[in-house]
């Protein structure tokens, strides 16, 4: 009984440690999603002001307007860069918590094998009791009758 307590604990806490990984996980690549979708959206920005600046560029143009435009077009590709960088930290970080939560699963996993294990050793020695029992009872009662059968006599 002990033994099965001590079992069920350590199981629950493998379980525990398994979902607190997944959670993990998953807040990592909704982290990634949201950041993925804000670099999309700096690079379309980046895109329309090239696109803004090709156009204004067809005729009488001032000049200081076009090198706003072009700083600030610099300025959102450094951002794209550094946010790429920024990525690049996630993804591995990703990859941690995805490895973590791996072993917390084949830990989890040969917590329970070797739950059933026991369960199958405590069922094999419940059944060799019994079975002890059982013999033990027939010759009980093979004995008596045999001793009933030569007072018979």
């Amino acid at each position: 009984m002990k033994t099965k307590f001590a079992m069920e604990t350590v199981l629950r806490l493998r379980q525990r440690e398994r979902d607190q990984a997944a959670l993990a996980v998953s807040e990592i690549r909704n982290a990634i999603e949201k950041y993925q979708a804000e670099i999309a959206e700096v690079v379309a920005q980046t895109n329309q002001l090239s696109a803004d600046r090709r156009a204004s560029s067809i005729g009488n143009v001032p000049v200081s307007s076009l090198i706003d435009i072009q700083r600030f077009q610099i300025q959102l590709v450094m951002q794209v860069q550094s946010m790429r960088e920024k990525e690049l930290l996630l993804l591995e970080e990703a990859t941690k918590r995805e490895k973590t939560l791996l072993l917390c699963q084949q830990n989890l996993k040969a917590m329970e094998l070797l739950e059933e294990h026991h369960q199958l050793k405590v069922k094999a020695s419940s059944e060799r009791a019994l079975q002890s029992r059982l013999d033990e009872w027939s010759n009980t009662r093979v004995s008596r009758d045999k001793a009933i059968g030569e007072t018979a006599e």
